[in-house]
């Protein structure tokens, strides 16, 4: 996957990268949205990516958040791309520059803390049965009444 390096995003508002830092445009192979299982996972549940050079013969990998609201005041979840912001320690050591095309492999890192508190909600659950019914009990097919007579 290429990905293009930037000094700033430029988009609705103009968010500048600092620190050495900069930010990376990803382009997605299909669209993000909450109608799809990926797009709903990506964004509820992805708050950073791991990224290593295609072309790497190390096994060095470094890790990227993916710009957000609570992280830069501006979601940088678009349908067909996602900004992350690279660490000043990886536009160091793989010489990044602004404008820069590279290709990486990105693998998204699922929020721990997303599906612990979803474990915790359904912990502190007093009637489990909301939940997981017992399907056999209720089956609603044998309780329906059919009047409809074939002649």
């Amino acid at each position: 996957m290429k990905l293009e390096c930037l000094r700033a995003i430029e988009e609705n508002v103009h968010v500048y990268a600092s620190g050495g830092e900069l930010f990376a445009r990803v382009p997605l192979k299909e669209s993000l949205t909450e109608d799809t299982n990926a797009g709903r996972l990506i964004l509820t549940g992805v708050r950073k990516v791991l990224l290593a050079l295609q072309s790497n013969t190390s096994d060095k990998v470094y890790e990227a958040v993916i710009v957000r609201e609570d992280n830069f005041n501006y979601d940088g979840r678009g349908r067909e791309f996602i900004y992350l912001c690279l660490s000043s320690q990886c536009v160091q050591e793989l010489k990044l520059k602004e404008g820069a095309l590279i290709d990486v492999e990105i693998q998204f890192q699922m929020d721990r803390l997303f599906f612990c508190r979803m474990h915790y909600a359904v912990d502190l659950l007093t009637n489990e049965g909301t939940v997981f019914p017992d399907v056999p009990k209720i089956n609603p097919l044998r309780n329906e009444k059919h009047t409809l007579k074939v002649r």
